[in-house]
């Protein structure tokens, strides 16, 4: 499990950084494609 997860716990180590923002925008684009289910053409 910690193998699949390594790349990334290493980058927040070397770079204090975090994939939460991309994580955000996917998460916003998957909104997005469930309210547009609603529109027809």
């Amino acid at each position: 499990m910690i193998q699949k997860h390594l790349p990334g716990i290493c980058n927040y180590f070397e770079n204090h950084t975090t994939g939460g923002l991309i994580e955000g925008m996917n998460t916003k684009i998957k909104l997005i494609k469930r309210i547009s289910y609603e529109f027809t053409n």
